[in-house]
């Protein structure tokens, strides 16, 4: 599915992305850079990872040498994050309430199709 994504700029100047779904929904977003130069590699590098499986905290060691979705228990709710072949956070999601929600929104963000073309 088609997904697209927004670059924006924080009160400090810093550069971020959020990905987001076909009707505009944010699913993640990414660290702060410095540069919007950064903040696009940045970008680039969670598109070459988007298709990545989804796992949960027990089954982290799953992941090593491959990106994956990480889904962790955070307070009363669940997160899901992006992480790199090398363990690296690449993206991160808002707080859902429930572990299926959490879920199926990194599913949701692992089937988006988006075009690096864009980011020129």
């Amino acid at each position: 599915m088609k997904g697209n994504f927004v670059i924006s700029r924080s009160k400090e100047g810093e550069f971020y992305f959020k990905l987001c779904s076909c009707d505009g929904r944010a699913l993640a977003q990414g660290e702060c850079f410095d540069t919007l130069f950064a903040c696009k590699n940045g970008l680039a590098s969670v598109c070459e990872c988007l298709n990545a499986d989804v796992v949960s905290e027990e089954q982290v060691n799953f992941g090593i040498g491959k990106a994956v979705y990480e889904i962790v228990k955070e307070g009363d709710g669940f997160e899901f994050f992006l992480k790199g072949s090398f363990g690296e956070v690449l993206a991160y999601s808002d707080r859902f309430a429930t572990y299926d929600e959490c879920r199926n929104a990194a599913k949701e963000m692992s089937e988006l199709e988006i075009d690096i073309e864009d980011l020129n």
